[in-house]
């Protein structure tokens, strides 16, 4: 830093802080360069890594603001915003940076996969309630409703995972998924 006092040099003592588990540090040396470069991009990231690896999102929230205000497309920054909003548990604004993350990148899967997993989860949560409902006429009743609402949201997810599977047709666990939604939507 003595010697190239720039942005990159305080990142990269920040950095090797880190690797060293000398976690004082490396914030101190962040905190110092942002304060000399407060809209240096590669600063902010891990500034907001450091919150993130804390799961301290909402203090996180403002330094992703500041990445977004320096690079408004920043298709990772839209992402990790809206993991973010995931973990306070702000489903709309979720849907809606997971949605931005794919307009600013449309071959980043992360979003389409992320944005897939909310309408699983909702129907995957059905299952339970499902299975435990007897044989009434009411039960019965109560199951095609929820059966009704679990294909619904696997509806929901299909769009997205359709395009993960198109960006990665290899991955696994995309292909597992889809499998699974294409067999409880069928008609």
């Amino acid at each position: 830093i003595a010697v190239s006092p720039d942005p990159a040099a305080y990142r990269n003592l920040g950095v090797a802080y880190k690797k060293q588990n000398k976690m004082d540090e490396a914030k101190k040396t962040i905190d110092e360069g942002l304060a000399k470069y407060p809209k240096d991009a590669n600063l902010l990231v891990e500034k907001i890594n450091f919150f993130l690896e804390a799961a301290h999102y909402t203090e996180a929230l403002t330094y992703i603001n500041n990445l977004l205000d320096v690079e408004p497309k920043n298709d990772g920054a839209l992402f990790i915003k809206g993991l973010a909003y995931e973990k306070i548990g702000n489903e709309d604004s979720v849907v809606y940076y997971y949605t931005k993350a794919t307009e600013a990148n449309p071959k980043n899967i992360k979003p389409w996969n992320n944005l897939s997993a909310i309408y699983v989860a909702k129907a995957n949560a059905l299952v339970e309630p499902m299975n435990n409902l007897g044989n009434s006429a009411a039960d019965i009743k109560k199951y095609d409703e929820l059966k009704k609402e679990r294909k619904g949201f696997y509806l929901q997810a299909k769009p997205y995972l359709d395009k993960a599977h198109e960006i990665d047709p290899n991955d696994e666990q995309i292909n597992r998924v889809l499998k699974q939604v294409e067999t409880y939507t069928k008609d």
